[in-house]
């Protein structure tokens, strides 16, 4: 037996396709065409993609970018230690100023703006002066997991620069990561 006859169409009750659902609507949500979801959708994707490029690059050029250290004492067969603490003075005044440069170019992609992480690599503020040295220089020269080898890419001088910036922001984020002793 027939079922009840439909209802005439009107703005409110809009005429219905074989399936049940009110032509000209697709989607089960009210208002909202299956196109204007697929719009909608690919606008996010494309704006999420955006964003996370303009994240992933904002720090820099990952590419290794020279480091002129030509201010430093030259430094011959690879050192287990940080030469330029040792020396301090302006030489070690000047190795942390070139060693910011070079942080800035070729680690803070990564290991945060300013030495500050954000969480993607390890915090290399938080490296202990001296008693840490060779753990850092063996991980610059090699590379480390999803880092890259800068052993032939920066000179020797170069690294140990950025290890006596580094070294200079040790303290202050030891404070800020565990409180004052």
């Amino acid at each position: 037996p027939p079922g009840p006859p439909a209802p005439a169409p009107t703005q409110q009750n809009p005429p219905r396709r074989p399936g049940g659902a009110p032509r000209g609507r697709t989607s089960p949500v009210k208002g909202k065409s299956s196109m204007n979801r697929f719009v909608l959708a690919t606008v996010t994707a494309v704006g999420a993609c955006a964003l996370y490029t303009g994240i992933a690059f904002s720090h820099g050029d990952v590419n290794p970018q020279p480091v002129d250290a030509s201010d430093l004492p030259s430094l011959d067969g690879w050192k287990e230690e940080n030469p330029y603490r040792e020396m301090g003075g302006d030489v070690y005044e000047t190795a942390m100023r070139i060693g910011e440069r070079g942080y800035q170019a070729n680690c803070a992609a990564c290991h945060g703006l300013g030495g500050v992480s954000g969480g993607i690599a390890p915090d290399l503020r938080l490296l202990e002066p001296g008693y840490d040295d060779p753990y850092y220089i063996e991980k610059v020269r090699g590379g480390a997991r999803g880092m890259p080898a800068f052993d032939g890419v920066l000179d020797q001088e170069a690294i140990w620069a950025v290890k006596s910036w580094l070294d200079s922001l040790h303290d202050e984020a030891m404070e800020e990561r565990y409180g004052s002793n």
